[in-house]
Order: structure tokens, then C-alpha cells, then sequence
């Protein structure tokens, strides 16, 4: 019975991938006249499919026609089956010896960056639930099931409000596949989603290297650097010592490989990779994709702003200089891309989101020096204050240069090896082209906004603009190894493999360094019973405490919003999470009974709670609830109460 639920389930997914994502992307693709592979068009659709049915129930749901979003959907998918089974466009030439070697090492990379969480989700036998301990996990989870049902959604942790200042395009593709295989949310994204957007993450870099590079094996390099390349953190205990205890962010940026959890960043970067592809069809072959481009480029603000700004800077060079060239065709696909963007962006902009980026520079060379959880240098702060009291501006310099090398090197890792395209380019060992400038100037650019630019919030979270000079930095490192080593098959292999072993430390560190957040049996059925006796739309009211503040484990498993959990997506959100807290600081240590009485009379009604959840740990909370209530459900972990 076990076996036949999980085919049924992977059938399910499957399928609801082909209707939901492939199917609208090659219909689109079907109108275009474009020279693509066959591989190129299954990869080029699922990114464009999924690009537009998020568009299509983003819009759909602002504008309360989720129906109509659902009937175009199941009209591409018509049209993809009469297409698919008259021409069979997805099944030919796709049985060559090399095709079949680099999907397979797709495969195995894709098993190994999404399969590091054995044993996560919910298990029918034992009763307990595991997670990946990463409030982000909880929040995409959380965030997914609402937008399943409402757009825009309800906030899981500072329910009645909804989610402002943040851009949900993931999260809703995430749920609506929810919404139409039911498979236990949980589960779908660590048993399904994590691999899926981990294979799309291969696959794009495949079909890109294949165009840029001309050749299968170094496609199949890019496609192990976006995997594997990490930071050069493994080298620190060579300078710090060897008891130094070095992670992956190390020096600030998150690696690819570590990312998986966080499936935005992963399809944001999937999505960077076929705009950079379609962009190279363009400027390059000449090829009529504008639509494509405007599609994947427009709308990659609403899966991750932060790689919308650096594709719109790097678009925007190319469009100055073909203002310079009084040419005008790359102009209008700059403004649609522009359009797109603002069209998505607006409506879920917060009045707070002018103030988005806050003008803090080299706020992460100084934290990163002297943080405890990075180098731990602090000696270098107190020479820097020496050097400024003395007015020694040469030494400041001198040490500013010195934090940066560590911190752009120290990031890219054996990526540093691309930056021997710009003589390459000075020297025109290589050609220079808009093409070029566009991935010089995004490179660079993710590399630059982190040095003055903070984040109001949580505000070490522009390092994610890092992310996406990471993955540029693989594509010039595979240009400049061809460029050196191409003539030599040997040197190529060997030079090859050297780029690949600096590459790896990082990442296996990463990968055998897994933390779990597990609730047990007993947690677990509190959990599944307060889904159980409460309405999909009621507000779960929790106190104020350690793990509710930093996680939202309660509305992952109940399915139900809560009036406050996870304080740093609260922040993120710009939510006035400090009137909340003390809001219900006064709710559960009202100083008079009387007084409490009416507080939390007007409270509950205020914000129509009516349900608490407490575990067990949190029984004294009690003491000071003075409305009536009955206790629904208790047992060794939790307790519910119910308010009259």
C-alpha cells in the first residue's frame, strides 16, 4: 500500500509538472520561429511555462479569476498533447551517447545536492515529522500552502495582515502544485520540489554551456562548477589555525550547493541561466527572442529581487550602448522587461519599500572581519581605528584592500579563475560584445551592491546579490579554461580536474554538516489535531517564545496562520513585529485581572482569535488568561485552548 501511494504521488507530480509548467512555455514557444535543440526547447519550456503560470494565477488572483487562470492552463496543455503526440517534439535526437552521459551526470548531481535530507517530511508510520533546521524551509512552506488558496496571501506568521515586500513567484508555482496533487505539503517540498529544482538547475546550465561552449565536456563542467564550486573557506585554517571552524559563508555568500533549501534562489538562478541563453541567441545568432526574453526577464524580479536588479543593470548596459549606436530594437525589449517587472512588483510592494536597500558601505567587509561566526579577526578593527586616529589614510586603504581581496576571493573561491577573461578581452585573445559586457557588468555588479548596500530588516540578506556573480563566475571560468587548455585534450582534462578538486572541499563540508529540527510523535498529533478542530481561515494565537519567535513550525504542520511566529520574516516583510510583541506581552502578563479581562477580550475580538496553542512547557501561561476558555486537547507535549 506504501509503495502504490508513494507511484501514485510521483505520477501526480509528474504529471501536474507537464501541466503546469512545460505545456504553457511550449505552446508559447510553438508561435515563436525559433532554432532551438530538442533539449533546448524541453528546458527553455519549463522555465517559460512556469514563468507564465505563475503570472497567470498571480494576476488571476489579485483580480479574484483564479478560474480563468485554470482554464487557460488546461488549454496549453491540450494543445501540448496534440502537439507532442503529432510531432513528437520531445523525443527525438535526444538518444545520442554524450546527451545521455550529461544527463545522467545531472541526475547524480542532483541526487547528491537534494538527497543530503534523508528521512524529511512527515512519516505515516512513525508519526513524526523531520525538517532541515531553517526557519527559511518553514517559511517557504508556510508561505506555499496559503498561496495555494489565496492571492496575496495571508502572512503564516502576522495573520490578519497580508505579505508585503516580498516577491512570491516560487512560492506560488510550489502551491499550486500543491493545490493540485494535495500531496502533504511537507513532503512535496523535500521529497519532490527539492530534487526538481535542483535537475532544472543542471539542465539549464547544460544547455546553456552547450551554446556558449560549442562542446559537451565543457558544458558538463559548467554544469559540475554550478553544483559543486565553493568557497575557499577550507583555506583559512591555514592562516587562523588549524582548530578554525570554517563553513561555506564563511566569507558572507551562501554557496549554490548549500542553497537547495531556499528554492527561490535555486530558481532564480535556473531562470538567470536561460535569459543569459536566450540573451546569446539574441545578440549573438541573431535570433528572433524577444518574447522569451521578455517573459524570463520581466517577471525574475517576482521570484528573487535581488537577481531582477542585477539582470535589469546588466540589460541596461546593453541598452546604453545601442542608444550610443542609435540602435533602438534591444530598447524595446528593455522597456516590456521594465514593464513586466513594475506590473509584478507594485501590487505587493509595501508604502516601506522605497527603503528596501539601506546606503551602508563595506558594513560586510567590517562584519565579516570581526564577526565571531565569520574570520573572528577583531585585531584588524582596532589597527583600522589606530590607523584612522593617527590619520594614517595610506595603512586604511591599505587594510580596506586587503578585506576585500579576502572577501571577493574568499566567495568566489576557484572562481577568481574568470577574472583572466578581462585581459583575455584587453588583449582580444577573446571577442568583446554586448554579450560580454552584459555578463561583466551582472558579474560585477553582484559583487558591488553588498559592498554599500544593506537591507532594512534582516539586513545581511543582500549578500544574495552575491549569488549571482557566483554563477557567472562558473561561466567565465569554463571560458577561460577552454581559452587555455581546448588545444590539448590532456592539459584540458587535467586542468579540468585540478579546477574541479579546489572546488570541492567546500561542499562536502556542507553537505555532511545537516542539521534537523524533529518534532516527535507526541508534538506531532497536537499538531495534526489543531489542524482538526480549526478552519482553514482561523488564526492560531502562540506566546511569545523561543522557538515560536524563530520559527513556524505550528503553522507548517497545522496548516493554520498564526498572529505571530518567525520575528526575521516578520522584519523581512516590514511588519511592525514590535507592536506585536507587545501587544501580546500585555495579553499574557496583564498587570490587573480586571484590566487583562478586557485587554484580552478586546484582543481576541480585534483580530477574531480564537484559538491557543501551548506547549507544555508553556502551561503557566494559563495562570494569566482570564476569558473563558476550554481545554480541547492535551496530552504530553501540548495543550489547545478554545476561547468561549
Amino acid at each position: 500500500m506504501e509503495l502504490f501511494s508513494t507511484i501514485w504521488r510521483f505520477v501526480l507530480f509528474f504529471l501536474s509538472i507537464i501541466i503546469f509548467a512545460v505545456s504553457p512555455g511550449f505552446v508559447v514557444l510553438s508561435f515563436l520561429k525559433i532554432n532551438l535543440t530538442k533539449l533546448e526547447r524541453l528546458v527553455l519550456s519549463l522555465g517559460m511555462g512556469i514563468t507564465v503560470s505563475s503570472a497567470l494565477y498571480f494576476f488571476s488572483g489579485l483580480f479574484k479569476i483564479k478560474f480563468l487562470a485554470d482554464f487557460m492552463i488546461a488549454v496549453a496543455f491540450i494543445v501540448f498533447l496534440i502537439e507532442l503526440f503529432k510531432k513528437k517534439y520531445l523525443l527525438k535526437n535526444l538518444k545520442s551517447l554524450p546527451i545521455i552521459v550529461s544527463l545522467l551526470l545531472i541526475m547524480i548531481l542532483s541526487l547528491f545536492q537534494s538527497s543530503s535530507f534523508p528521512g524529511c517530511g512527515y512519516d505515516e508510520n512513525s508519526g513524526t515529522i523531520k525538517m532541515k533546521d531553517s526557519g527559511d524551509s518553514m517559511w517557504i512552506i508556510s508561505l506555499s500552502r496559503e498561496l495555494s488558496k489565496n492571492v496575496p496571501p495571508t502572512h503564516p506568521g502576522f495573520a490578519p495582515e497580508v505579505v508585503t515586500n516580498y516577491h512570491y513567484f516560487t512560492h506560488l508555482f510550489i502551491g499550486t502544485i500543491y493545490r493540485f496533487t494535495q500531496i502533504p505539503i511537507i513532503n512535496l517540498y523535500y521529497n519532490y520540489f527539492l530534487f526538481f529544482f535542483s535537475l532544472f538547475l543542471g539542465l539549464s546550465a547544460f544547455v546553456l554551456g552547450r551554446k556558449l561552449f560549442k562542446s559537451y565536456f565543457f558544458a558538463d563542467i559548467l554544469v559540475i562548477l554550478t553544483y559543486v564550486a565553493g568557497s575557499f573557506s577550507y583555506l583559512l585554517p591555514f592562516w587562523l589555525g588549524m582548530n578554525f571552524l570554517w563553513g561555506e559563508s564563511t566569507f558572507w555568500s551562501s554557496q549554490t550547493f548549500g542553497s537547495i533549501l531556499n528554492p527561490s534562489v535555486i530558481l532564480s538562478l535556473s531562470l538567470f541561466y536561460l535569459i543569459i541563453f536566450c540573451l546569446y541567441k539574441y545578440l549573438i545568432e541573431k535570433e528572433r527572442m524577444e518574447i522569451p526574453l521578455v517573459i524570463l526577464a520581466g517577471f525574475l524580479i517576482s521570484f528573487k529581487v535581488y537577481a531582477g536588479i542585477i539582470l535589469l543593470i546588466g540589460l541596461g548596459a546593453v541598452a546604453m550602448v545601442n542608444i550610443f549606436k542609435k540602435r533602438h530594437d534591444f530598447l524595446i525589449v528593455y522597456f516590456f522587461t521594465l514593464l513586466c517587472g513594475l506590473l509584478v512588483f507594485l501590487p505587493v510592494s509595501g508604502k516601506d519599500s522605497s527603503s528596501f536597500l539601506t546606503y551602508a558601505p563595506f558594513w560586510f567587509l567590517h562584519t565579516m572581519v570581526e564577526n565571531k561566526d565569520r574570520l573572528n579577526v577583531p585585531e584588524w578593527a582596532l589597527k583600522e581605528q589606530y590607523y584612522w586616529a593617527t590619520h594614517n589614510l595610506f595603512a586604511v586603504v591599505r587594510l580596506r584592500i586587503a578585506e576585500l581581496f579576502l572577501f571577493i576571493a574568499g566567495n568566489l573561491g576557484i572562481r577568481v579563475v574568470g577574472f583572466f577573461i578581462m585581459p583575455l578581452y584587453l588583449l582580444k585573445k577573446l571577442p568583446f560584445s554586448k554579450f560580454s559586457l552584459f555578463l561583466l557588468t551582472a558579474f560585477i555588479t553582484g559583487m558591488i551592491l553588498p559592498l554599500f548596500f544593506i537591507q532594512k530588516g534582516s539586513v545581511g540578506n543582500t549578500i544574495q546579490f552575491f549569488y549571482y556573480s557566483l554563477i557567472i563566475g562558473n561561466i567565465l571560468t569554463v571560458f577561460v579554461l577552454k581559452h587555455f587548455f581546448s588545444r590539448d585534450k590532456y592539459l584540458t582534462v587535467i586542468g579540468s580536474l585540478f579546477i574541479i578538486l579546489l572546488s570541492l572541499p567546500t561542499t562536502v563540508r556542507t553537505a555532511a554538516s545537516r542539521t534537523y529540527f524533529v518534532l516527535d510523535k507526541s508534538t506531532t498529533e497536537s499538531l495534526l489535531t489543531l489542524k482538526k478542530i480549526t478552519k482553514p481561515d482561523d488564526i492560531i494565537l502562540l506566546p511569545p517564545t523561543g522557538e515560536n519567535l524563530f520559527s513556524m513550525y505550528v503553522s507548517v504542520v497545522s496548516e493554520r496562520n498564526t498572529y505571530y511566529s518567525h520575528k526575521l520574516m516578520a522584519e523581512n516583510t516590514l511588519k511592525n513585529n514590535v507592536q506585536r510583541e507587545k501587544e501580546l506581552s500585555e495579553f499574557f502578563n496583564p498587570e490587573k485581572k480586571k484590566d487583562g479581562l478586557i485587554f484580552q477580550k478586546e484582543f481576541i475580538s480585534k483580530y477574531h482569535l480564537n484559538t491557543l496553542y501551548l506547549k507544555k512547557e508553556e502551561e503557566g501561561f494559563r495562570e494569566n488568561i482570564y476569558i473563558p476558555y476550554n481545554v480541547v486537547f492535551e496530552n504530553n507535549s501540548a495543550l489547545i485552548l478554545k476561547f468561549l
